[in-house]
């Protein structure tokens, strides 16, 4: 009983530090709606966006990584303070424009909001799945034995509140287990290719791991109807190179293969082990059908991989130590009665 009691107090608080988000990007939108536009064919060599508002950066001139401390550089340094922040980059606009949030929510209501309604709350959903599953996880250990009333009692007032915050009208489902994650041994049945490839040197040279096969990457299907799929590898000290050393801190390039049935993927590189929220943060790239060519092949010394400004963590480039891919598949339209 105790047990059920964390459980659902847990959910419920999560819940309601997350029912905010929607209104907070509401109010900032109607300042951002001008400098979003304008700043699409600005020269800038990068343009940061926070709150509401887009700050047009410049490399001094001879330099690839550092910017002109110009006015506003000094707003958005003031803006964002000492906080930590999480960093988006959207299919729909260039590689240097960089998205920081301060949660990982506010980054799938931005792509609501302003980029495509349906994507933007499939992803809320299946962030809110995850956090569910972790928590029973935690509470009940693995494998969750849905057999057990507790497990399932707490279950479906997880998933039940996850309807309630999302206004999702689909019926509720039936088969628990397969709603909250079905572990799974591959990404995409029938695929003939990788997904994502990371390499120890740039240009894709020396050393590659194959991500969603690694020995340590734990594969999800869950959703409705498995509209989702997630492969998580959450520490890559544990996956070993043939030398016998770590994969953790040793990336400096990668390549993403688009898969095939996907409506949209979501790619997060974490600093640290676990999918840590501290430190110099996150990086997440959303991808659709046709947005770009695949494969995606990129160093983690482009400015794309700058992290969160103003931290002095620098570029991405031997700094990985947690990664997750995430997909939603076509023919999966939730019903959601406010979209």
């Amino acid at each position: 009983m105790m047990k059920l009691l964390y459980t659902i107090s847990a959910l419920l608080l999560l819940f309601f530090l997350t029912s905010c988000t929607k209104e907070r990007w509401a109010d900032a939108s109607e300042s951002a709606t001008t400098p979003l536009k304008t700043t699409l064919s600005t020269d800038a060599d990068v343009v940061y966006y926070y709150q509401g508002l887009a700050y047009p950066l410049y490399l001094q001139e001879g330099s690839t990584t550092d910017l002109v401390q110009d006015a506003t550089y000094t707003a958005l340094q003031q803006a964002t303070g000492q906080r930590v922040l999480v960093s988006f980059h959207y299919a729909e606009y260039p590689d240097h424009h960089v998205f920081l949030f301060d949660t990982d929510m506010e980054g799938y209501d931005y792509m609501e909001q302003h980029l495509h309604p349906q994507h933007g709350r499939q992803l809320k959903e299946a962030h809110h799945i995850d956090a569910l599953r972790e928590q029973l996880i935690a509470t009940y250990g693995a494998p969750l034995d849905f057999d057990q009333p507790a497990l399932r009692a707490a279950a479906r007032l997880g998933i039940e509140a996850i309807r309630q915050a999302l206004h999702i009208r689909s019926p509720f489902p039936r088969d628990l287990a397969a709603y909250i994650g079905v572990p799974q041994t591959s990404f995409s049945n029938g695929r003939h290719y990788e997904v994502l490839t990371v390499w120890e040197h740039s240009n894709t040279r020396g050393q590659s791991l194959n991500v969603e096969n690694a020995p340590n990457t734990v594969i999800w299907d869950y959703g409705a109807f498995n509209c989702y799929t997630m492969a998580a590898n959450p520490n890559l000290t544990l996956e070993f190179k043939p030398d016998g050393t770590n994969w953790n801190d040793c990336i400096s390039s990668q390549c993403l293969s688009y898969v095939d049935g996907a409506d949209a993927m979501i790619v997060a590189y974490y600093k640290d082990i676990d999918y840590g929220i501290y430190a110099c943060g996150r990086q997440y790239f959303t991808y659709r059908p046709n947005s770009i060519s695949y494969p995606r092949c990129l160093n983690m010394r482009d400015w794309v991989w700058k992290m969160g400004f103003p931290q002095t963590c620098g570029h991405m480039n031997d700094q990985i130590s947690s990664i997750r891919i995430k997909a939603i598949w076509q023919g999966c339209q939730v019903d959601y009665s406010d979209l």
